[in-house]
């Protein structure tokens, strides 16, 4: 879990690698991710990966990191850690994503190193101003189980599990949890909208589904 420097870290052959957790990238910043980019390119194949990403709550004057990442080893299961800061995620989950569509489970813990309640940002901010996420077509034709934890319940939260569910054409099993500071009626609300766009197939597992 610390930054990686191939000056003093020396990586063998590791075909059999079953598990690895990168050091927390930064989605919006002045540091790019580098050495994240480097652990990763020694690796053709790792069962499960976790992956955190970071975003500063003040974005507006930082560049744009993700683009630093620009392929993936091949990944069975991934663990996607997300300190949103109330930020929309879309676009850095779909530039992940679109690098490892053969993924067969995918757990994202939101906001998994704050305790204050869960606020969405200011409409205009720029992390919801590339929205190919909200538009490109995605194909995750291995994936049957998705776990989202710490939902907050924002719009952003929202349409992004919209877009999940119609990205993973062979899913089977999503479980929604949510942050201890959404009320249950939210939580409801939430969960019903959440079974209107759903397949049938689709078993949708939380507190809140029938």
């Amino acid at each position: 879990m610390d930054a990686y420097d191939p000056r003093s870290t020396q990586l063998g052959e590791m075909e059999n690698l079953q598990r690895l957790a990168t050091y927390p990238s930064f989605v919006y910043g002045h540091n790019h991710s580098h050495k994240v980019v480097k652990l990763l390119s020694h690796f053709k194949l790792i069962q499960t990966l976790t992956f955190m990403l970071l975003y500063p709550l003040e974005i507006t004057n930082h560049e744009y990191l993700m683009e630093d990442i620009t392929r993936l080893p091949k990944i069975v299961a991934m663990n996607l850690l997300i300190e949103t800061n109330g930020h929309s995620f879309g676009t850095s989950l779909f530039h992940l994503l679109s690098m490892c569509t053969g993924v067969r489970k995918l757990t994202i813990t939101l906001d998994c190193k704050t305790s204050h309640p869960v606020t969405e940002c200011p409409a205009g901010c720029v992390c919801d101003q590339m929205p190919n996420w909200k538009t490109e077509e995605l194909t995750l034709n291995c994936l049957k189980e998705v776990k989202v934890n710490n939902l907050g319940a924002t719009n952003h939260e929202a349409a992004l599990v919209k877009r999940l569910l119609e990205w993973a054409t062979v899913l089977q099993t999503m479980t929604v949890a949510f942050d201890r500071s959404v009320a249950g009626s939210k939580a409801k609300e939430f969960c019903q909208m959440l079974q209107s766009f759903s397949r049938p197939e689709i078993c949708m597992r939380g507190p809140h589904f029938a």
